[in-house]
């Protein structure tokens, strides 16, 4: 999520604005009405706690209960709530929160409201009687009363015991119930200071919106605290057409066309961030009494242009301009200005007879055009679209101070707006291609302003830019077609970034690849192989490529052999006894081709033959089988039957099938039908039909069961065992 910090100037002379951000996973119930000041979302750990005040309760409320993470944002007199890109900023008339206890806390909540921005004004100062403020909040005020015991009054000359008589008051300003004029009721109290002494009072009530005197000639302060986001509230008089009541507590509305009266109100919008989306503003007054008429009257409010004007005051006499006044208000004095304000209603709330409660007026358009055209500043005044009958309405303004809460608040919505869409056109994404000059093309929507440019951008796959170029461009629609020429074999990502005139840049949501590939894939094992005549020959080939799918195989010799595009080569007809050179290739998807060659040696079995004499010997009638080892590795074992071929199986006969053919044991030149060159052992008789003949002179020897035939060289030609 997206972090968002007010930055607005202090308006109460701190030189830092202090600000603290909490960023929790809470459980938020939304509510149709806002409830500000009215309903307390308290944020704990995986409980929901939500306290509703019954006597300014309004409206219909509905909750969905879900969980998200929320950022809010705090200063003295606005509060940002922020839920996926979407934040609710309300500004507040007056100081709403204060640091305390390394938390933003709101002003009825703290233990001590000294030195937090609340001013502490002088209306009066005579030198002699002094008051200080040791400390306040809403609840209470603590005061230090001294003096100077050379310059007292006539009352305050009598000191006895040491001590010195003289008086406080407190002075409070209410309104009649009928005539709302407004009068002051006076509370006063003789006290006694010690000479050359200080004397401290608590005055437990709230103790805004009250004068403290101390003293015969007077010294006399109050609790102010210093405008803020709510710059002007006042009301305007058809009675008094150049009196000018900023310093009022109460603003009216009146119908009777003897005593019109109409609110204008003005609030700064500064602390709104630059390029945001205004997608909701509500104007809030509390609403605590209401004489007269039927009920059900429209209250229009309609938009000020000219925002220049101020509240002023009836205390300095009458007000001259920017003092707005009856009679120089920016709507005129017949409502009939169009220049200076929208004469067409922008909303309006119908009173329905309830009092006390908080009444809105939705102001989007007039917050969202002065933000638009980056003014700071948006004004409002309400009136009543019916006139008659006569009622009066009354709405506190920010220099209400019993119950700060009440006081004018505006409520803005606002959010990232859209940024531009952006279609990435060609190449489509998870292109595999062997061309390495590429055109880019995108085509983009603004979706507020005029376009200004785009921004082609390629990275590789370690994710490092390789290319970028930014392409101007206007209008609310346009594309982009940017040309790049690869030179290394990669996969790369691409994307647009487009922007607008408002400083919004958007891009695809999808960044797309490409893949460049020129090199061909590459064998893994491709070697000469050796095969047997007359058998079937299988040798599976591998290849492998980084950037591109193996598309297939083939070879030269299709006569012989054939290959499927797994790359397995396998032979077509009976292969001969020679060497096949062949010629393979594979290539990937994009058709890059490797090339490579390989020889298959063909061969008959090896002639070493091994009988199984046992079986010969035991059961001359029935052999068991005959066993054939070539090459080292592969036995080949037959029973009983007839072979055919260089050697005759018939039964239990096995012979050459050329009878004329010497058989050499030994030796590659064998001189008879039977030439062994080396020992060979008998287990079993030795029949013969003619004479045993040695070439050199040997003997025949018994060695218990066995009879040896030996040359005088001592080699062992025959062994014959029982």
């Amino acid at each position: 999520m997206e972090e968002r910090f007010l930055q607005i100037e202090s308006l109460y002379g701190e030189e830092d604005l202090k600000k603290k951000k909490l960023n929790k996973k809470i459980i938020v119930i939304e509510i149709l009405v806002l409830l500000v000041g009215s309903l307390f979302i308290l944020e704990t750990e995986g409980v929901l706690n939500v306290e509703l005040l019954p006597n300014i309760l309004f409206g219909s409320v509905s909750a969905q209960v879900e969980e998200i993470n929320t950022e809010i944002t705090r200063t003295s007199s606005t509060e940002t709530t922020c839920n996926n890109g979407t934040c609710n900023l309300i500004l507040y008339s007056g100081i709403r929160f204060v640091e305390e206890d390394n938390q933003w806390k709101k002003v009825e909540e703290a233990r001590s409201l000294k030195n937090k921005g609340f001013n502490i004004v002088y209306l009066e100062n005579d030198g002699t009687h002094k008051i200080d403020v040791v400390d306040f909040n809403m609840t209470y005020i603590e005061l230090n009363f001294s003096y100077d015991k050379n310059n007292l009054g006539e009352f305050e000359l009598e000191v006895e015991d040491g001590k010195m008589k003289t008086k406080y008051k407190i002075i409070e300003t209410l309104f009649n119930e009928t005539t709302r004029e407004p009068y002051d009721v006076e509370t006063e109290v003789e006290i006694e200071i010690e000479e050359d002494g200080q004397r401290n009072i608590i005055f437990n009530e709230n103790p805004f919106g009250k004068e403290f005197k101390l003293g015969e000639n007077s010294t006399t302060i109050k609790l102010q605290e210093p405008d803020t986001e709510n710059l002007d509230d006042t009301y305007l008089a058809v009675g008094s057409p150049t009196g000018a009541f900023g310093e009022k507590t109460t603003l009216f509305m009146r119908s009777d066309t003897s005593q019109l009266n109409f609110p204008y109100v003005k609030f700064n919008i500064s602390s709104v961030p630059f390029g945001q989306q205004i997608d909701d503003a509500q104007l809030y007054l509390y609403h605590f009494s209401h004489a007269g008429g039927s009920g059900n009257e429209n209250w229009t409010i309609n938009h000020v242009y000219n925002f220049s004007w101020e509240e002023g005051s009836s205390l300095g006499g009458p007000a001259t301009y920017p003092n707005i006044t009856w009679g120089n208000q920016p709507c005129g004095p017949n409502f009939d200005i169009s220049a200076e304000c929208n004469l067409t209603a922008m909303n309006w709330t119908v009173f329905d007879g309830i009092t006390p409660k908080w009444v809105n007026w939705e102001i989007t358009d007039a917050v969202k055009n002065e933000y638009d055209e980056g003014d700071k500043n948006v004004s409002v005044t309400i009136r009543d679209s019916t006139g008659s009958p006569v009622w009066r309405a009354e709405f506190y303004t920010k220099e209400f101070t019993t119950d700060t809460t009440l006081r004018p608040f505006l409520n803005i919505t606002y959010s990232e707006p859209p940024a531009p869409v952006v279609n990435l056109d060609s190449p489509s994404n998870n292109t595999i291609t062997n061309v390495l000059n590429q055109i880019f093309n995108a085509s983009y929507t603004a979706t507020v302003g005029d376009l200004v440019n785009a921004t082609l951008s390629i990275w590789n796959s370690t994710s490092s830019l390789v290319y970028n170029e930014t392409d101007s461009v206007s209008g609310s629609s346009n594309s982009s077609s940017i040309n790049f020429t690869f030179s290394v074999d990669d996969v790369y990502v691409w994307n647009y970034e487009v922007c607008d005139d408002s400083v919004l840049c958007g891009s695809n949501i999808t960044n797309f690849t490409i893949t460049i590939d020129t090199t061909p894939p590459t064998f893994d094992n491709l070697a000469n192989q050796s095969a047997d005549a007359n058998t079937t020959f299988t040798f599976d080939i591998n290849a492998t490529d980084a950037l591109s799918p193996i598309s297939c195989f083939t070879v030269n010799d299709t006569t012989n052999f054939q290959i499927d595009c797994n790359g397995v080569l396998q032979n077509n007809t009976v292969l001969n006894v020679q060497v096949y050179p062949l010629n393979i290739s594979v290539n990937d998807s994009l058709n890059n081709t490797a090339y490579g060659t390989m020889d298959v040696n063909v061969s008959v079995f090896d002639t070493i033959l091994k009988w199984d004499w046992a079986a010969l010997m035991t059961d001359l009638i029935s052999p068991d089988q005959i066993c054939f080892i070539f090459r080292g590795d592969k036995e080949y074992c037959i029973n009983s039957g007839t072979i055919t071929g260089k050697w005759n199986l018939s039964g239990i006969n096995l012979f050459p099938s050329d009878l004329s053919n010497n058989v050499g044991i030994g030796t590659s030149t064998p001189q008879n039908k039977l030439n062994v060159v080396g020992d060979f052992n008998v287990t079993g008789d030795i029949i013969m039909g003619g004479n045993l003949t040695t070439s050199n002179e040997g003997t025949i020897w018994d060695n218990e069961t066995c009879v040896f035939i030996s040359s005088p060289g001592g080699n062992s030609i025959l062994e014959v065992c029982d």
